[in-house]
């Protein structure tokens, strides 16, 4: 086609994702039905829109670009299109890049899909794994088989799956209870834990008393008007129509009891085994976090050792609202380990 397209660059790897996680979800109209590769107009999905807005957020996709992804899938999406750890319930995860192992776990508004801007960046350096949480994207289950408990174990399946023996654990919100229950129960399998705008599911006063206001707030308002701060959805409204979109995929977990099973007193895990974690760790704090403010997850650092904190200015979901700063955050650490 004339033209070659990085492995880890940006819109490769959102169409790489959204296609691997999400192709039974897909369904594609072209202006010439069957002349594959040759597009008059850009092509528009059906079932979701998360194309269309990538592409006013984006200026326009590249429509060699859009052709050389469809002929060429899934040869060049890199092999790992359906990926799955065996547990009680097959747990998707998909993977690019090499070197260095990254396990990105991500938070209840999202899947792996939600952590493309990652992949693009540290794909380059790293080898960046993302799964889907049981409950979430294609580790769909009824609630027969979910349980918040069992997350640790199910981070534990993917790395064996993927053969990585030690990784660097990027969590988000609740992605946090994965990467503490593995740091916890598998110490010798966490390089480093980075934990964005989360308490780890650890029973810390300030951070559970005051989470009902903010749960009712998101089931009234939906979860994107809580887990994106208000200045990003109000100047970025493409790209915070895009995380509701790929939030969209996240059908079973909206008949599952998550933040009754996440603040349960038996899955909380007790605040002094904070001083177990014996890994580096990285906190990241945004400053209109409505889930958890500054300040509590300051109290949380101060009982983890080896611990170091950052604020951001963003909402609760800085790896998504500030991509570019949240990377050279977690990269400035990484470095460091």
């Amino acid at each position: 086609m004339g033209r070659l397209f990085d492995g880890s660059e940006p819109r490769y790897v959102l169409y790489r994702m959204l296609l691997g996680t999400h192709a039974h979800n897909v369904c594609y109209r072209y202006d010439e039905p069957g002349r594959h590769g040759k597009f008059n107009t850009l092509p528009t999905c059906r079932k979701n829109s998360s194309f269309r807005a990538y592409n006013s957020a984006r200026d326009r996709w590249d429509i060699d670009f859009v052709g050389y992804c469809y002929n060429q899938w899934p040869n060049h999406l890199g092999g790992h299109v359906m990926s799955y750890a065996e547990r009680d319930i097959p747990i998707y995860y998909t993977e690019l890049g090499e070197s260095d192992p990254i396990l990105f776990c991500h938070g209840a508004g999202g899947n792996s899909t939600i952590w493309w801007q990652q992949f693009a960046h540290f794909s380059r350096q790293y080898h960046c794994i993302a799964m889907d949480h049981r409950g979430f994207g294609r580790s769909s289950c009824s609630s027969e088989y979910f349980d918040v408990s069992k997350f640790g174990e199910d981070a534990l399946a993917v790395l064996d799956a993927a053969k990585v023996e030690r990784a660097h654990i990027v969590c988000q919100s609740m992605g946090g209870w994965t990467g503490v229950q593995l740091a916890l129960k598998h110490p010798e399998r966490v390089r480093s834990l980075t934990l964005g705008d989360t308490i780890g599911g650890f029973d810390i006063p300030s951070g559970v008393s005051e989470i009902g206001p903010v749960i009712e707030r998101l089931k009234e308002v939906g979860g994107s008007n809580v887990a994106l701060g208000a200045a990003f959805r109000q100047n970025q409204h493409s790209d915070a129509h895009l995380y509701r979109e790929i939030s969209a995929f996240n059908v079973a977990i909206r008949s599952l009891d998550l933040y009754g099973q996440m603040f349960h007193p038996d899955v909380l895990v007790p605040l002094e085994r904070a001083t177990n974690l014996n890994a580096p760790v990285l906190v990241i704090a945004g400053n209109e976090d409505e889930f958890w403010p500054p300040e509590v997850l300051k109290e949380l650092s101060q009982h983890i050792p080896n611990a170091r904190i950052v604020e951001l200015e963003s909402g609760h979901s800085p790896y998504y609202e500030v991509p570019e700063v949240f990377n050279e955050t977690l990269q400035a650490f990484l470095e460091t380990i």
